[in-house]
């Protein structure tokens, strides 16, 4: 029986060719793909990675989700979103500052920045404007397909 060194197990050993299909049946790639069956295959490659810190205090664990799912509907605009970042700026108490980081696949990062009174109407700015930048470079990237100079002749017929 022959070992394939490229496939091996976590301490370093090598485990025959005709053994490997016997990794599947494991309690951890079971539960991993129970789980997959229970989500909606849309939500499958819809997770984004979105990261919320605070800076000059701390916000509350309920907060810090409520934050992430806004900032992950940025998501619907643009589908090569890799990673958002949110940061809270509690350096004034009465006027919390945010700041939101989209990094996209093939572009720059998309930045917005606003300032409320509270942090929800903050993040509710940051969140609108940073969703303003991303519709229009879907739009530029999506309908600005201008046509040859090959075919500009057969266009005009």
């Amino acid at each position: 029986m022959k070992t394939n060194p490229k496939i091996g197990s976590p301490h370093g050993k090598s485990r025959p060719v005709s053994q490997v299909g016997d990794l599947w049946q494991t309690d951890s790639y079971t539960t991993i793909l129970s789980s997959l069956e229970t989500m909606n295959p849309l939500q499958w490659s819809q997770s984004v990675q979105v990261n919320v810190s605070a800076r000059h205090g701390h916000l509350k664990q309920e907060d810090q989700l409520l934050i992430s799912e806004k900032a992950e509907k940025v998501r619907k605009f643009y589908d090569r979103i890799n990673s958002i970042a949110v940061v809270v700026d509690m350096e004034h108490a009465d006027k919390p500052h945010v700041e939101i980081n989209v990094s996209a696949e093939g572009t720059e990062d998309f930045v917005a920045t606003a300032t409320a009174p509270t942090v929800l109407a903050a993040l509710d700015g940051a969140i609108h404007k940073v969703e303003q930048q991303v519709r229009k470079h879907k739009d530029k990237v999506t309908e600005h397909k201008g046509v040859g100079l090959k075919h500009a002749g057969e266009v005009q017929e």
